[in-house]
């Protein structure tokens, strides 16, 4: 079916014409828009689909991401990547699809939906080539159809190959074999095609004739019996004195003289010739009755052609080729007996025929009848006898005529003519073209609607670049370079398309290798050459149709079933590339990496979506409830904050399954502030910087650095500073505006830290991320205490840098919030000495604070975390002015020295009072569930969120050690390649800001196969859920209203299930539940956990 080309450039210049006349704002207005869309093209400004069909729109030159539209419900548009959309036809109607820029230019596509044909016809039904020999097969669907997508295919390849693409038939070896064409729904069209020897020789009906000027006659070659030649090319030595049709071999003597006619085969060059004497004007009738007027070039008709499905250039290829040069077939010479024979049949060469007016064609006749009686119902076609079982026809005026023969047995052939105005111009299929060596391409030519013009003629101009046949468009690509292919017709009206010829690729990539689907998603992959070469057919077929299937002509795949897929493009040459296809159930969940984020003017933030275990989700469309605040990328996720205010982004799936995020935007902030300007460090010590902005503004991006990474480094996102080597660095927390705030960093040598503090000394910063495993060990009661003080410090910060009563409030806090029981001694006039201190405080718990000073004065106090016979570990806060918490060791006479050396004079000082603590409470610890409703397939793990910490880690107990798994900020974990029926145990640890980790409980999990799908088939009445892979049957289970257990019914093979307890006519409360078990043949253990459950009538579904 031939594609008609709509004058749309001549109707936008009259408009804009109109426009910039009208008004001189609005020209100016155009002007812009044409400035910001020059340069963007896209692949297809129109377009014509069948209902169902689907397509690839592709731009260039314009500012990615791009945004896509469509004014019609008749095509929606899908599968966003940076320049291209999938788009498909929904109902018969008309849409306009626009592509937009970042920089507001735009291109457009007008899209043409028609009823899915569900007819198709060939312009051939038998054909007869030579060896060697090539035609294009044309197909055409009925009036106000259309099917994009025809594939061609050959029941003998060796005989007679076809493009599947084009059409274009190639006679390999003699024999018989036939070309299907067909389309996506099935619908086929055949054509018989016969191949022979290809003719070494050709005889004219005449050798000599003597013409006067203004006579005509029609050559006809014969090829020996046995053989076949179709194109066979006329050709005159003196135009001057005759003129001869190309591809009809039509002589019109032009001046007395003499010329030679020769017939030459196209593909071996052999040839015959006719030697043609022109006389003057005859003053009597001439002898020899003229004959019709040749058979030119039979070019593509209808001329108001049927469109015929083009894919996409280069990487989709053209699935219909140009029509060639119809030549006539040989007429059958007469026997030696000067007998001839009758024939069985009588009919004529056409059936239906268009022409333009004035064009002239000749009409023949199979059999060999001598007598013919030729009729016109009507004055549009006038005929002329030309006396050899031939007619000649003449468009004589518009409209339609039959054309009736009959033979002087009573044989009765018909044809209809019909007769349009001749076309005043022409359009071709392309206007630009690339091809590889060797290639071969069809150019259609159409004429204006509502006129014809039978004869087109072609030619090339540089026939050593791109040669074409002349009588029918087909190009083959020779060698690299440019030419121009004009089509003209008789009465000079012409159109010409620029080819430019490239070596044929020798690679092939394609733009996936190995994709990952849910059923009923499309993909539409795109192939690629390397530059400066070219493949412009790409043929895609798929390893396994009834998983994935694949447009040959266009590389759409669509999902069809569950399992794997290899999708190959293969070149003309050989060249392939593939991509693997997976094919897993539809995901029915959907989830973000953010459900609420505030972001600053002018930020962005890409959101990931994530589909639900096992099943998949390839195409994930993102829409913004109010792109005035917030826009995002429809084919990426990539957010962009405009303004003030909240949006809300959706991610939407193929089937409806949505997720979203809530997002704020507010100004960037114009300040920024760290929670410390000055730290103190230890060599190897760590502390967490945080950063605030002032209320009402925001920042998500706040990046750090240090000017000196070899005494103090930072993570650049989360602000986490590592004492390297002793030295000052500084560490800035940066803006994306460019604000910032600093922090100093010190770090100390061991020498300082003693000398400072007159002991061994673990500096730990408030904020430090101290892990008290380091020096403790596992989970140790001194390590929470440490948690504690370093999380309770900013309670304290109202007394004004009074450390003795700062101290003293924090303990008093510690015990109240933590104690399970405690009691204090006062101890007024025991001394401060090593052997006191060791008398009362060994073996006190974690958390007993001690206050000392002048007798009965209680001016300082501490938190003592251990007492031994000769050392003490204990916990102060600014002790040193540093507003920082210290944990300090030391022997207890270093202890005594430190207490003597503080500001307040204590030497020979007295412990005040010792406040002990019996049992502190320790954090909670994650309690880890393993219950079987939660294991929706593999092995999987939920544990309870701990207050306080910053992320968990999961911990699998093997044979060679504990292995860590995972770690993040999540609440489960799934062994995703888990082994059904084997049991896997784990443990989580909470990892706390302090750095600590707290280990929950240990579990152990059988892997198992996934849950089944379950949902209620209504049309069917029945219940139906998906296979399973592994599973060997499935239990049903049913449980009558919401009362009671659930009871086992029966084990099934397939996956469907009905019985008479299914009453679909009750009531909304009135139900019958049921639910599936896949059954693994490995054991209890390795069967599904219970699907969801499904009610038979109503709307009611419970979990």
């Amino acid at each position: 079916m031939k594609r008609r080309i709509t004058a749309l450039i001549l109707s936008l210049l009259f408009v804009l014409g109109t426009a910039v006349t009208a008004s001189p704002v609005l020209a100016a207005e155009i002007a812009d828009a044409a400035d910001l869309s020059a340069g963007m093209t896209i692949n297809r400004p129109s377009l014509s689909l069948g209902q169902s069909e689907s397509y690839t729109l592709r731009v260039s030159g314009a500012t990615a991401p791009l945004s896509w539209s469509s004014d019609s419900e008749a095509v929606s548009v899908s599968a966003y990547t940076d320049d291209s959309a999938l788009i498909t036809a929904r109902s018969v109607g008309e849409a306009t699809v626009t592509a937009k820029s970042r920089d507001g230019g735009q291109v457009t596509c007008k899209v043409k939906v028609s009823r899915l044909a569900d007819q198709l016809k060939l312009n051939k039904q038998s054909l007869l080539l030579g060896i060697g020999e090539a035609y294009d097969l044309d197909s055409y669907v009925p009036e106000n159809t259309e099917a994009y997508y025809r594939i061609y295919s050959s029941s003998n390849s060796s005989v007679a190959s076809v493009a599947a693409g084009g059409g274009i038939v190639t006679a390999k070896a003699a024999g018989t074999a036939t070309i299907t064409c067909t389309m996506d729904n099935g619908v086929k069209a055949q054509c018989r095609v016969v191949v022979q020897p290809l003719a070494k020789s050709l005889t004219l009906n005449y050798q000599k004739a003597t013409m006067h000027v203004g006579e005509q006659i029609d050559l006809d070659s014969t090829a020996p019996n046995g053989t076949a030649a179709y194109y066979r090319d006329y050709s005159v030595d003196h135009a001057d004195v005759a003129d001869v049709t190309r591809a009809g071999g039509i002589v019109t003597a032009k001046a007395a003289g003499k010329a030679t006619v020769t017939c030459t085969i196209r593909k071996n060059g052999a040839k015959a010739v006719c030697e043609i004497e022109v006389l003057p004007e005859p003053t009597e009738a001439p002898t020899q009755a003229p004959t019709e007027q040749p058979t030119e070039m039979m070019t593509e008709a209808p001329t108001e052609a049927p469109t015929e499905p083009v894919t996409e250039a280069p990487t989709q290829p053209m699935t219909e080729a140009p029509t060639q040069a119809v030549t006539e077939a040989p007429t059958q010479a007469p026997t030696e007996s000067g007998i001839i024979p009758e024939d069985k049949d009588f009919a004529l060469s056409d059936e239906e025929l268009t022409l333009g007016l004035g064009e002239e064609y000749t009409i023949r006749t199979t059999g060999t009848y001598d007598k013919i009686n030729w009729a016109s119902s009507s004055n549009a076609v006038l005929l002329t006898d030309n006396g050899d079982r031939t007619a000649t026809a003449k468009a004589n005026a518009v409209g339609q005529a039959v054309v009736t023969a009959v033979t002087a047995q009573g044989s009765t052939a018909k044809m209809t003519v019909i007769v349009k105005p001749m076309a005043p111009s022409l359009k071709l299929n392309q206007t630009s073209l690339t091809l590889g060596v060797g290639e071969e391409y069809d150019l259609d030519s159409y004429a204006p609607k509502g006129t014809a013009a039978y004869f087109r003629l072609y030619s090339s101009s540089d026939p050593s670049v791109a040669e074409v046949a002349q009588g029918g468009g087909l190009v083959k690509a020779v060698a690299p370079g440019k030419v121009e292919i004009a089509c003209t017709m008789i009465n000079g009206a012409k159109a010409v398309c620029t080819v430019e010829v490239k070596p044929l690729s020798t690679s092939l990539s394609l733009n996936a290798t190995n994709v990952t689907l849910g059923i009923g998603e499309k993909l539409d992959l795109d192939s690629t050459v390397p530059k400066d070469t070219a493949a412009y057919y790409r043929l895609y077929s798929s390893s396994s149709p009834s998983v994935a299937s694949v447009v040959q002509g266009g590389g759409i795949v669509t999902a069809k079933s569950i399992g794997t897929a290899v999708i190959s493009c293969n070149l003309n040459n050989g060249v392939t590339a593939k991509c693997i296809v997976t094919v897993k159930p539809m995901s029915k969940k959907l989830y973000l990496n953010q459900t609420d984020i505030t972001l600053a003017i002018g930020e962005e933030y890409d959101l990931d979506s994530y589909a639900a275990a096992g099943c998949a989700a390839y195409e994930r469309i993102y829409s913004s409830s109010k792109p005035s605040v917030a826009t995002v990328a429809a084919g990426g996720g990539l957010v962009k904050a405009k303004s003030t205010g909240t949006a809300t982004i959706y991610c939407t799936l193929q089937n409806g399954v949505k997720a979203k995020c809530v997002v704020t935007v507010k100004p960037m902030a114009k300040s920024l502030s760290l929670d410390d300007t000055y730290l103190r460090l230890q060599k190897g010590r760590k502390a967490d910087l945080d950063s605030y902005v002032p209320s009402g503004y925001a920042a998500f991006y706040r990046f750090y650095s240090s000017d000196n990474p070899s005494v103090a480094k930072v993570t650049r996102a989360d602000g986490i500073v590592t004492a390297v080597s002793p030295g000052k660095a500084t560490v800035t927390c940066t803006l994306q505006n460019g604000v910032t705030a600093t922090c100093e960093v010190r770090v100390m040598t061991d020498a300082d830290a003693r000398n400072e503090n007159n002991g061994t000394i673990v500096n730990y910063h408030g904020h430090d991320n101290f892990s008290g495993e380091d020096v403790w060990g596992k989970g140790t009661l001194e390590a929470s205490v440490i948690d504690w003080m370093m999380a309770t410090w900013p309670c304290c910060s109202y007394f004004n840098g009074d450390y003795t009563w700062r101290c003293a409030e924090w303990g008093r806090y510690i015990r109240n919030t933590r104690a399970a029981s405690q009691y204090t001694t006062d101890y007024s006039s025991l001394r401060m000495t090593p052997e006191n201190i060791r008398s009362i405080a060994k073996g006190c718990k974690p958390g007993t604070t001690m206050s000392f000073g002048p007798q009965y004065i209680p001016s300082h106090m501490i938190v003592l975390l251990r007492v031994t016979d000769d050392r003490i570990w204990w916990a102060d806060c600014n002790w040193n002015w540093d507003n920082c918490v210290h944990y300090r060791e030391a022997s207890l006479e270093e202890f005594v020295n430190f207490v003597h050396w503080l500001p307040t004079p204590n030497k020979n000082g007295y412990i005040v009072s010792l406040t002990r603590v019996d049992r502190l409470n320790t954090y909670d610890r994650p309690k880890t569930d393993t219950s079987r409703y939660l294991n929706r397939g593999d092995a999987r793990i939920v544990w309870t969120a701990v207050d306080g910490a910053k992320s968990y880690e999961v911990y699998q107990v093997t044979g060679s050690g504990d292995k860590l798994v995972y770690s993040g900020n999540a609440v489960s974990y799934t062994n995703t390649k888990s082994n059904p029926g084997t049991m896997y145990t784990y443990y989580v640890k909470a990892v706390m800001k302090s750095g600590r980790k707290i280990t929950g409980n240990t579990v152990s999990v059988y892997g198992r196969i996934h849950c089944p799908l379950l949902e209620l088939d209504r049309d069917k009445r029945c219940i139906r859920w998906n296979a399973v892979e592994g599973a060997s049957g499935y239990r049903v289970f049913r449980r009558s209203g919401s009362d009671g257990e659930f009871e086992h019914v029966t084990t099934v093979k397939g996956t469907s299930y009905s019985d008479g307890w299914m009453d679909w006519s009750a009531g909304e409360y009135d139900y019958t539940l049921y639910r599936i078990q896949a059954v693994s043949p490995k054991g209890e253990n390795a069967s599904s956990v219970y699907s969801d459950c499904v009610a038979v009538s109503g709307e009611y579904c419970m979990p």
